[in-house]
Order: C-alpha cells, then structure tokens, then sequence
C-alpha cells in the first residue's frame, strides 16, 4: 500500500550518522555519560573531602550533553542550534558564577555531616546523575532531530518563539538576582542583613524564578520537534526541577534557615509579608493581592512560614475593609492564627 511504501522509504532515507551510538534518541548513550561524568567527579570530592566541583559537574555536565548530542546527530537545523547555544550560554554563566562564588565561601553547608560519609556523599552525586540526565530529556529529544519514523525538524512555530522569549527573561531574572546578591554578599556591611537589592526588593527567591521559567522555556521549545507522542515524558524534566525548587531542596530548606536566622526582627517580618517568595511583584502590587492570587500565582505556601513569629502574610486593606462591611470575622481569625 501506499502508506506501506512510504514509511519503508522513509526508513530507507534514514541513516544514522556520526559515531556508532547504543539507542536512536541516545537515551543510553546520554544517562551512561551523566553517570560517568558525575561519578568521576564524585571521587574527586569524596577523596579530597571539599565541596569546589559539586555544582561545576552540574552544569559543566549539561554543556557537554548539549554538545555531543548535536555533533552526534550530525545535522544542524536552526532550532537545534537555538536550544544548544542556550543551554550552552546557561552553563557556562552558572559554572563559572557557582565555582567563583564556592571558591569565595570555602565549603558549602549543605554538605556539612555528608561529606563525611562515603556513602551519603556518594547518594547525593546519585541524585544529581538523575537531575541532570532528566533535566536535560526535553533537549536530547530536540537536539537528535535524525527519526526514522517520521521528519522531526519542522518549521519554527509560535512555541519555538515563546520558548526562546521565556528563555530570555529566566536568563536575565536568574543573572541579574545571582550578580546583586553577591555584590551584597560581598559588603561586610550586610553581613547580619538578608539580601533585599536589585530584583531582591520584589522576590524572595527570583534566582530560582528565573531557573524556572527557563528550563520550561527550554522545553517549551523543544516540543515543536517531539516527533514520537512518549517523547512528551520528558515534562518530567522541568516539572522535578519546579517541585524540587517549591517544595525539597530549594525555597523550603532556605525560608527555614531564613526564618531560624532573621524571623524575630520586624523588619523582617515586614519585608516577607510585602515581598512575594517567587514571582518578581512591586510590593505594593503583592500587598493588595488576595490570599488565593498569593498562594495560586505567587506559590507563597504556608509551609514556608514556620519561624518562631508567624510571618503568613495578612488579607490587604481592601479585602479587611470589606470583611469590616459585611461583618466577617477576619480580625478574630487573624488574631487566633498569630
């Protein structure tokens, strides 16, 4: 039949090319490197009992990926290209922004009682194989653009615009949060000061708002060349990474550590209830929000409010006038959760 005849001439104008490679989208190939790359690494750290490489083999490990992923798929269409320069450009910014700024601190405290221990060290770099190689899945699909099943590098669409747009912005949200934040780190001055310059003044956490929206953009991108409909898995790379920022590794362990250190000083008190934890909003916007636009769009969860002194931010004006009109116990309730 003439569909028969198709897909068999397709298969027939598929050739792989480049190195010989162990699966057709090098999902082996690729995890195989991860595990090797961080493992190598992992003997460095664990044998030296120091903390320099650990978020260098992070992104130097998705630099690489991008690139052998491309060369390997020996074709160069102009989104394949967009999505490995950016995540190229990422890399190299946040390798060399993390290593200077370790190389500044002298250890990382996340580690502190790990490191010690061969095998807890050895369960972390474990889980960081797994981040990088599923973080990195929306790529690798876009990137190996050569199927025999059916073309995969259509036209640029609308996404493929949205994506690099989003991009753009994570991009510039998470440079411009990391650079003020270690001008101010570096001020003995502010030493006993939480950061609140630059993009600081409008969000918690806007480092982690920008990583956010770009990895999505990534994968906003990368979509347009999912030529097979399992491809769509790779949500799980952008999604683990949001759910990791929200609720382990991320904004939690840092608002409690926050929380533990500054929680008792009203100064404080005021800029977390006037400053969104996430989305970059001008306090004066954020303060008039309604409690379900704070917790839906602003992701401001109560689990990150559990310092000595409750810090959940209170209805605005509006809202308690309005409350006061109809009656509404808002005041009571206020008083029973302080």
């Amino acid at each position: 039949s003439s569909s028969s005849s198709s897909s068999s001439s397709a298969a027939a104008a598929w050739t792989p090319a480049g190195p010989l490679v162990l699966d057709e989208w090098q999902l082996a190939l690729s995890a195989l490197f991860t595990f090797a790359f961080q493992m190598s690494f992992w003997l460095v750290a664990c044998t030296c009992q120091f903390d320099k490489v650990t978020d260098l083999a992070y992104s130097v490990n998705f630099m690489l990926l991008a690139v052998l992923t491309l060369c390997l798929a020996n074709a160069y269409p102009l989104r394949a290209i967009v999505i490995a320069a950016a995540v190229v450009v990422w890399g190299v910014r946040l390798a060399t922004y993390l290593f200077v700024r370790i190389l500044k601190m002298g250890t990382d405290k996340r580690f502190d009682g790990i490191r010690e221990s061969k095998f807890s060290f050895f369960v972390f770099w474990l889980l960081q194989f797994f981040v990088v190689w599923v973080s990195f899945l929306p790529a690798l699909f876009a990137l190996r653009c050569r199927s025999r099943y059916a073309p995969c590098n259509p036209p640029l669409a609308w996404n493929d615009v949205l994506g690099l747009v989003m991009f753009v912005v994570g991009f510039a949200c998470e440079v411009w949060a990391d650079q003020s934040k270690f001008r101010y780190r570096n001020n003995p001055a502010n030493s006993d000061h939480w950061c609140d310059a630059g993009l600081w003044k409008w969000s918690r956490h806007p480092n982690f708002f920008g990583e956010i929206v770009l990895q999505w953009g990534i994968f906003v991108a990368a979509a347009s060349a999912f030529d097979q409909p399992w491809m769509w898995v790779s949500l799980v790379g952008p999604g683990f990474l949001t759910f990791s920022i929200l609720f382990l590794s991320g904004i939690t362990r840092l608002e409690a550590s926050a929380d533990k250190r500054y929680a008792r000083r009203a100064e404080y008190q005021a800029y977390k209830r006037q400053t969104s934890v996430l989305v970059p909003l001008p306090p004066v916007v954020y303060r008039n929000l309604p409690r379900i636009g704070v917790v839906l769009c602003c992701c401001e969860w109560p689990l990150y409010n559990k310092g000595p002194q409750s810090t959940v931010r209170a209805p605005p004006r509006p809202l308690e006038r309005f409350c006061v009109r109809t009656h509404f116990s808002t005041g009571s309730r206020a008083r029973a959760r302080a």
